[in-house]
């Protein structure tokens, strides 16, 4: 999928070269665009764009709450790296597989995109449900809670995630940067109320009962989703043409670009590091005495006797600090990377610090 995104100044730069026309050309006037679009559907999509995100890499945020539960209850038998692969298989299939739906997105096949999105998600975390038993120790299956939660949902994501800001940019081409930024705030706010979401309802009606009310808040948000994830009409369509030749899906011209290509291996470096610490917080705090976890699946989520900071909290409250980072503005650009750049190595050092503690 190739977007041109021109940026600020060039588009100042075209409007200037567009004025300096001769009376006999200014007959053929192009069209006004507005800083801000005067149509609802392009804030329409921008809600729908919210959630998408919001149930794709919002749901991945919040894993590390699942995992817990696992961890602690349902599957105490497996492994870390069984319990943790899980929530990688969500963000391979996340971000894998959206090489195809951008594609499609170019095709303008957003409502197939939209719909298949919407039924895989609600049918993974409905029959998530089905995969703990009871919702007692070591009543789950990790092979179904593998299937439901982790393949299933995560072909779900791959429909959302790209068709989110993909979307917003084309109904927003002057303020494509706060839309872009609007947007990805719903991956924070997923990463925080789903926790919490998830840990108020199994503690208070046990686990079937409470991935399945879940299910329903994940329905309800796609279908919002769905319904006013409208395409722009005035974006031209791109046929797919074969689907089994190579560059309909791969622009291989665009690895020829450096700067793109050292962009893609940062990216993946990022994600890399940040999803190991996203789904094993909550367990890191408590080992370290910040905090505890809950002892009693479908109980008050507390030990016996024992107060304290509950340990999903972190996850919530890191979740919670990404949002401040997501404004786009590009007069920010230099800003955002020297204190991302700092800050980042101060983290490093700290993290390294505290580990071996």
């Amino acid at each position: 999928m190739s977007i041109p995104l021109e940026s600020h100044h060039s588009i100042e730069k075209r409007d200037t070269n567009a004025n300096q026309v001769s009376p006999a050309s200014s007959v053929l006037e192009a069209p006004i665009v507005h800083q801000w679009p005067r149509e609802w559907k392009a804030y329409a999509a921008l809600v729908a764009g919210f959630f998408m995100m919001f149930n794709c890499w919002g749901m991945v945020n919040a894993y590390g709450a699942f995992l817990s539960f696992y961890d602690q209850h349902l599957l105490t038998k497996q492994s870390d790296l069984q319990l943790s692969l899980v929530g990688a298989t969500e963000s391979f299939l996340l971000l894998f597989p959206s090489i195809f739906a951008g594609r499609l997105l170019d095709a303008r096949r957003h409502y197939y995109l939209g719909f298949t999105g919407s039924l895989l998600l609600f049918l993974g975390y409905v029959l998530l449900s089905f995969a703990g038993g009871n919702g007692m120790t070591n009543q789950g299956d990790y092979g179904l809670v593998w299937l439901t939660s982790g393949l299933l949902a995560g072909l779900g994501m791959t429909c959302f995630f790209t068709y989110s800001s993909h979307n917003v940019i084309q109904w927003f081409p002057r303020k494509r940067y706060i839309a872009a930024g609007i947007t990805s705030t719903g991956a924070g706010a997923g990463g925080i109320i789903y926790p919490l979401t998830f840990k108020f309802l199994v503690a208070n009606f046990g686990f079937p009962t409470g991935v399945r009310i879940l299910s329903t808040v994940v329905a309800g948000t796609t279908l919002i989703a769905f319904i006013f994830g409208m395409p722009c009409k005035d974006v031209n369509r791109r046929p797919v043409g074969s689907v089994f030749r190579f560059s309909t899906w791969i622009d291989k011209q665009a690895f020829r670009n450096r700067s793109y290509t050292l962009y893609v291996i940062a990216v993946a470096l990022v994600y890399g590091g940040f999803y190991s610490i996203a789904f094993h917080v909550t367990e890191w705090a408590e080992v370290k005495g910040f905090g505890t976890e809950e002892d009693v699946p479908g109980g008050t989520g507390e030990r016996p006797g024992n107060g304290g900071f509950r340990t999903f909290w972190f996850l919530a409250i890191m979740n919670g600090y990404v949002e401040i980072s997501r404004e786009h503005n590009p007069e920010w650009r230099l800003i955002r990377l020297t204190i991302h750049s700092r800050t980042s190595i101060i983290g490093r050092l700290a993290s390294a610090f505290f580990a071996t503690q």
